[in-house]
């Protein structure tokens, strides 16, 4: 998930499904950029299977002329059973555009077809990582068929504990302030002294160093909406 001080236009507020990380370097799509061309006009085959809205969405800057589409299993559904499928990680599958459209739609709940990727060189995206570019989260199947309107960004850091989803109201405080202002409404008892860094604390989050929990036992903390502060 981009962070929120990234302002680079090709990936404000963008939330990327990495496919692949390996030594050879990272690729992803970008989930919430649709484009205004049909998939259709591009490959027609395949428009009763894409997800409303049926358009091409920009995966990201690399390759715009080549197509990726990964789609969603139905629950229960065998991607080995089904030529054309490439089994990803949980439900979420790489699409074979080359396959049959009636056999693929029968195992998935739907699929999305992607023009570009977004791509990374060996070591290139831990380096953007160390420097807070992107927050490092797990994806949730439906994530991959979300509709734009849904605002896939917010809605994944609105689904973290807090105080992350602070950052989806708009609040552009330091890792440093947000934990100390959770702290003090009761949200999040800390387990480490709040003395690091901006960044430190951001690593510390993102790669599961977390330096504070969330307390379950609070009420708050148990979903009650809270108004942002100021």
């Amino acid at each position: 998930l981009a962070n929120i001080d990234l302002l680079e236009p090709t990936f404000r507020r963008s939330a990327i499904y990495v496919v692949e990380h390996n030594d050879g370097g990272t690729l992803g799509v970008v989930l919430n950029r649709p484009s205004e061309t049909a998939v259709y006009n591009v490959l027609p085959q395949w428009t009763d299977t894409v997800v409303k809205p049926k358009t091409m969405f920009v995966g990201g800057p690399v390759k715009r002329d080549a197509a990726l589409c990964m789609g969603t299993l139905r629950v229960g559904a065998d991607p080995d059973a089904t030529p054309g499928l490439r089994h990803v990680a949980g439900r979420i599958v790489m699409v074979d555009l080359d396959a049959d459209p009636e056999s693929i739609g029968a195992a998935v709940e739907g699929v999305r077809i992607f023009a570009g990727y977004s791509g990374w060189t060996t070591g290139q995206l831990e380096g953007e990582i160390d420097r807070d570019d992107w927050i490092v989260l797990s994806a949730l199947p439906s994530d991959v068929l979300a509709e734009p309107r849904a605002d896939l960004w917010s809605r994944v850091l609105r689904r973290q504990p807090m105080p992350m989803p602070m950052l989806a109201w708009g609040i552009t405080l330091t890792w440093k302030a947000l934990a100390m202002r959770a702290i003090c409404m009761n949200w999040l008892t800390p387990v480490w002294p709040i003395s690091g860094c901006k960044i430190d604390m951001a690593r510390r989050s993102i790669r599961g160093r977390t330096s504070y929990t969330v307390r379950h036992s609070s009420p708050r903390a148990r979903g009650t909406r809270m108004a942002a502060p100021t």
